[in-house]
């Protein structure tokens, strides 16, 4: 499978999670590992089961594969052009939450199949949105970040979880036109932030970020 990092930044748009997915027979959601999936409601079972063995089956390795960059082996040069948003599902800022100001960007993954549509996302880690914006000016650190993520057991408080609930019910129901490859579409894992932030419009570092 051809992966690749691709930060997706994208104007206000869309349309708000009407549906808990948590509820929906067409998810799941591993809630320890902070990631949900697509599931076949007839197979549901199976699908899950599928799921947690492919799971115990990459312990020894990462657990969740890296984007990277189109394959270019032989001398062929890889023609890519990237997933693009085509329903973009907005996150519902939790009141709770924004009652008390807090404010992120929580940094999902998730892998985009070769029709568009997102078959799973997962929550890597989350940052204070002025922390994200450093970072992320610095793609070594970034990459870094993102890298040591991907590795390590992922822990979340009370009050980031439900931004990451919001974050990954909004990108599953997300839909795409595929990446294609070598005139084929692909399926790809994306790295793709969500800020929450109060007043968006007067924060000079997210003039054009996925917010709700």
């Amino acid at each position: 499978m051809k992966t690749i990092l691709f930060l997706i930044i994208i104007l206000l748009s869309g349309c708000s999670v009407k549906r808990n997915v948590f509820h929906d027979p067409h998810f799941f959601y591993d809630k320890e590992n902070y990631t949900i999936i697509r599931v076949n409601p007839e197979t549901r079972e199976k699908d899950i089961k599928a799921y947690y063995n492919r799971k115990f089956k990459s312990k020894s390795k990462k657990t969740i594969p890296p984007p990277s960059p189109p394959d270019t082996s032989k001398g062929i040069k890889a023609y890519y052009t990237p997933p693009k948003p085509k329903r973009i599902v907005k996150p519902v800022y939790p009141s709770e939450v924004k009652s008390i100001g807090y404010q992120g960007t929580v940094i999902l993954q998730f892998l985009i199949d070769s029709t568009g549509v997102v078959k799973k996302a997962i929550a890597l880690t989350f940052l204070t949105h002025e922390n994200y914006y450093i970072i992320s000016q610095n793609k070594t650190k970034y990459q870094k970040l993102l890298k040591q993520a991907r590795e390590t057991k992922r822990e979340f408080n009370e009050i980031e979880e439900l931004l990451v609930k919001s974050s990954l019910a909004a990108a599953i129901k997300t839909e795409f036109v595929p990446a294609f490859q070598k005139g084929k579409p692909v399926p790809v894992w994306v790295s793709f932030p969500v800020s929450f932030i109060l007043d968006y419009k007067k924060d000079k570092h997210f003039p054009a970020r996925l917010v709700p």
